[in-house]
């Protein structure tokens, strides 16, 4: 993720309790399958350590808390007590926790998407920014692209095409599958080509009424590169791909992850072997997140991950207007 800005400040008093102690006592907040992923990548982050739960449901939490041997906690508890938060609840509650853990003092980490609204993402950065503390987006499509050798605003790239299909999961109930799935690809989008986006079109694939559970929307970007992305959640099976073209024959890449497969047109510049599978970005993003937290104040951009909301809505409204 890029500095937006570099601004250094007094280390959180927090960090130095226990005669120089410099773990960060970090809360998660969610038991779902992202706050399970969570929980295990901390045990094998350096200069972390994870000090409780904050999960309503209590048979996923007692269930959590079993596994990783940790306590539950009330919320205004689990934010009195850590440094730092990782935010792995519903997505409509992104907005309202983050602020709420901000203004307590706590550096976050909030699983994609930022927010459910541009008013919400931008509170949060203002807040973040205003107490110097680190506000990350979860995006752990950030390893990957490094993995693969993408990079920001890529040059040269014409055209960008995901698929990303699953099956039915109980944990996502708040949102459409735009805001669920198909962020994901529209933050790689974002990243990869690095302008605005000039038009978006959508249509609607599946869903009973005004459900959206499976669509497709086609991003034009400022310089002519453009973006499909298609995301489903009542798939029988997984498919998870992405193929990227440079143009007028200049190269061409493809990458399926649920095979760990990745092919390389003959023109394509300094290809890699597959090297995604080789680490968890889960793990990445925190290790990158407690290292943010525990250095000298930097402000980190979230410029793409607010994009990437903004896209989601913006299909959203195109689809809900169509129903």
């Amino acid at each position: 993720m890029r500095e937006a800005s570099v601004t250094f400040w007094m280390a959180d008093p927090r960090l130095s309790e226990g005669a120089g102690k410099s773990l960060l006592k970090v809360g998660l907040i969610g038991a779902g399958v992202a706050g399970e992923r969570h929980a295990a990548a901390l045990r094998v982050t350096s200069g972390a350590s994870l000090i409780g739960l904050y999960e309503p449901d209590t048979r996923r939490s007692e269930g959590l808390c079993a596994r990783f041997g940790i306590e539950p906690m009330a919320l205004d508890d689990l934010l009195a007590r850590a440094d730092a938060v990782i935010i792995a609840a519903p997505a409509g509650t992104h907005g309202q926790i983050s602020l709420q853990a901000l203004s307590q003092g706590c550096h976050v980490l909030v699983e994609r998407p930022i927010a459910t609204s541009r008013e919400e993402a931008q509170a949060m950065v203002a807040e973040a920014r205003a107490r110097h503390l680190i506000l990350q987006v979860g995006h752990r499509e950030g390893p990957t692209l490094a993995a693969l050798g993408l990079v920001p605003a890529m040059s040269g790239l014409r055209h960008f095409e995901a698929i990303r299909e699953a099956p039915p999961r109980e944990h996502i109930s708040d949102v459409s599958v735009i805001l669920d799935l198909m962020i994901q690809d529209l933050y790689v989008a974002a990243v990869l080509f690095g302008s605005r986006a000039v038009s978006v079109r959508a249509t609607k694939l599946g869903g009973r009424g005004a459900a959206i559970d499976a669509a497709e929307a086609r991003v034009r970007f400022k310089g002519g590169g453009e973006a499909r992305v298609r995301a489903t959640r009542t798939a029988s099976v997984r498919t998870t791909q992405w193929m990227l073209d440079t143009g007028q024959g200049q190269g061409q890449m493809s990458v399926d992850f649920v095979r760990g497969v990745v092919s390389h047109g003959a023109n394509w510049p300094n290809p890699r072997p597959f090297l995604a599978q080789d680490s968890d970005p889960v793990a990445q993003v925190l290790g990158q997140f407690v290292a943010a937290c525990t250095a000298p104040y930097a402000e980190l951009s979230n410029q793409e991950a607010i994009t990437a909301m903004d896209l989601a809505l913006q299909i959203e409204t195109i689809l809900s207007a169509n129903l």
